[in-house]
């Protein structure tokens, strides 16, 4: 069979910056909240309205160089109405769920918004949250992209897509147009605010990860590099029978794979006025990948 569409693919492997994960395995470092929250998985179609939750599962363009000229022209507020926003807020207002269900879905919502670079500091529960979606729909358009931003070219393995999250535990933080967070330099896994933010980390819990982090961090660039090489694989068809390795080294240097990089490049760098570069899309079929 031929290889799936890179852009469905990716979804559900691009980095996302949750910082539970780099204490999950020792969690002693965690508050017994936070081990309740890693734990829990609740369904979003129990604690929201069925049509809040079927708009947040929708896969609207994201942040990065294959889908920019896309996601500039989002609408507000995640796609989200009036009605909706209300609809939502009367749910929470009147359907009572457990201090972490409540937890769960403000992360949720919380998470599309940091993706798709909707800043939300200072907000802990899912009404703040809505309130800053109600006051970004009353505006009539989207959040700004900040000029710091980096539209990320890789399109398949981890990378960095939308607003961070400070990483101290019970920060509020995220990024915004005006500030981006500095990275540990050690791991480049944990993201901060501030240097005060990032001291009190590391004198909390930080230092007996970073190291650890720091190889998670390693394998995840290799496992990367192998899915990145997946991805072009697509312009190259189907496997010669088992020999991928061979058919990923053809893929480097396939002509398709490199004018795609190069307008991925140039997706990356163009100025907000300047109209969008047409990026080949990945064939849907060897026959076709092969011509």
């Amino acid at each position: 069979s031929t290889i799936a569409d890179t852009r469905t693919c990716s979804r559900a492997m691009a980095f996302t910056n949750d910082h539970l994960s780099l204490y999950y395995d020792g969690t002693d470092l965690m508050t017994e909240e936070e081990k309740e929250d890693w734990d829990c998985d609740v369904r979003m179609d129990f604690v929201l309205p069925a049509a809040v939750a079927a708009l947040l599962r929708e896969d609207r363009p994201a942040p990065e160089a294959l889908t920019r000229a896309e996601f500039e022209q989002r609408p507000p507020a995640l796609g989200f109405t009036k009605p909706l926003l209300e609809a939502m807020r009367t749910y929470v207002g009147v359907v009572p769920v457990k201090p972490v269900a409540e937890r769960r879905r403000a992360k949720y919502l919380r998470d599309n918004m940091l993706r798709h670079l909707i800043p939300c500091s200072g907000c802990s529960t899912t009404s703040e949250l809505i309130a800053v979606l109600e006051g970004e729909l009353d505006s009539g358009r989207p959040a700004p992209v900040p000029e710091w931003y980096k539209y990320s070219t890789v399109t398949m393995g981890p990378r960095r897509i939308g607003y961070a999250s400070c990483s101290a535990r019970g920060c509020l933080e995220t990024e915004d147009p005006s500030r981006r967070f500095s990275k540990c330099s050690q791991c480049t896994r944990a993201l901060y605010c501030g240097k005060a933010c990032q001291r009190a980390d590391w004198k909390a819990r930080h230092k007996q990860v970073c190291q650890k982090a720091a190889e998670q961090h390693t394998k995840m660039k290799k496992a990367g590099q192998m899915l990145q090489a997946l991805s072009d694989m697509s312009f190259v068809g189907e496997a010669r029978g088992l020999d991928i390795g061979q058919t990923m080294r053809d893929a480097r240097s396939n002509p398709k794979v490199l004018e795609r990089r190069a307008q991925l490049k140039q997706e990356k760098r163009r100025g907000p006025n300047d109209a969008p570069v047409p990026i080949l899309s990945v064939p849907y079929n060897s026959d076709e990948a092969s011509q």
